[in-house]
C-alpha cells in the first residue's frame, strides 16, 4: 500500500501482512486408556447382587411380618430362612471350590475371598454386599429379640446367605495377585548349598593294607629319623656268640 506524497513529504510503502504460517509438524495425540472403574457399564456379578438385594427384601418382609403377627407368618418366616442358610452353604462351598483352583497361580486370603477386603472388588461393589450383608444381621437380630424363644431364631442363621454370594463374587471376579514362592525354595535359590567333596574307593585286597602299612611305617620313620634295621645291641651280640659256641661243640673232634 503507497501513501499519497505531500509538498516537501517522502513516499513510504508498507508491505501488506501475509498470514504466518508454522513448519512444526504437528503429532496427533491419543486419549487416555480409561480404568476398568471408569469404564461405562454394569459391574462383573450384577446378577450375584441382584440375588443377594431379592433374598434380603424376602427376608426383612417376612420376618417383621412374623415379629407383628407370630401365628400367621411365623411358618414362612421359618421357611425363608432355613432356605436362605441352605442357599448360602450352597455359595459357600462354591466358593471355596473356585478360590481352590484360582490359589495355584494367585494369593487368596480369607478377608479378601468372603469380604472383598483390599483391591479385590471395587468400591461400590464392596459397600453394596457389606450393606446387605449387615442389613440381614440387623433384621435377623432384631427379630430375634423381639419374640426369643420363637421360630424367629432361625432367621440368625440367614446372613450365610449374604457371606455366601460375597464369596462367590470374590472368588469368581475377584482381583488377587500373583501367588508367591514358598520360603523354603526362596531361601534354596539365594543359599548356595554346600558341595561335599567326592568319596574315593580305596584299592582293593591286601594291596590297600600294604599301602597303608608302608605309607604310615615310611611316615614314622621319617619323623623319627631312625633307619629300617635295628641296631645290634648287647643282647643282640650275646645270642649271636652263644649260637656260634654251639655251632662250634657240634663239630667232632678229629682223632
Amino acid at each position: 500500500m503507497t501513501a499519497a506524497a505531500g509538498p516537501g513529504r517522502p513516499t513510504s510503502s508498507t508491505p501488506a501482512s501475509s498470514p504466518s504460517t508454522s513448519s512444526t509438524p504437528t503429532t496427533p495425540t491419543t486419549p487416555a486408556a480409561a480404568s476398568p472403574a471408569e469404564t461405562a457399564g454394569p459391574p462383573p456379578g450384577e446378577r450375584l447382587l441382584r440375588v443377594d438385594v431379592i433374598g434380603t427384601v424376602i427376608f426383612t418382609v417376612t420376618a417383621v411380618a412374623a415379629a407383628a403377627a407370630p401365628d400367621a407368618f411365623r411358618i414362612p418366616a421359618a421357611a425363608v430362612a432355613i432356605a436362605l442358610f441352605v442357599l448360602g452353604c450352597g455359595a459357600f462351598l462354591w466358593a471355596y471350590g473356585i478360590a481352590v483352583g484360582r490359589s495355584r497361580e494367585h494369593e487368596i486370603g480369607i478377608g479378601g475371598l468372603f469380604f472383598l477386603a483390599g483391591d479385590t472388588a471395587p468400591a461400590a461393589v464392596r459397600r453394596r454386599f457389606m450393606a446387605l450383608f449387615v442389613a440381614q444381621i440387623v433384621v435377623a437380630v432384631a427379630t430375634a429379640s423381639v419374640r426369643p424363644f420363637t421360630s424367629l431364631a432361625y432367621g440368625t442363621m440367614a446372613p450365610v446367605f449374604g457371606l455366601g454370594l460375597m464369596g462367590l463374587w470374590g472368588a469368581r471376579y475377584g482381583r488377587f495377585g500373583p501367588r508367591r514362592a514358598s520360603r523354603r525354595v526362596a531361601r534354596s535359590a539365594t543359599t548356595p548349598s554346600a558341595t561335599k567333596p567326592p568319596a574315593t574307593k580305596p584299592p582293593a585286597g591286601g594291596q590297600a593294607r600294604s599301602t597303608a602299612s608302608g605309607g604310615t611305617g615310611s611316615a614314622a620313620r621319617a619323623a623319627h629319623g631312625s633307619p629300617r634295621a635295628k641296631p645290634a645291641g648287647p643282647a643282640r651280640q650275646g645270642s649271636s656268640r652263644r649260637s656260634s659256641g654251639g655251632a662250634r661243640r657240634a663239630r667232632p673232634r678229629p682223632r
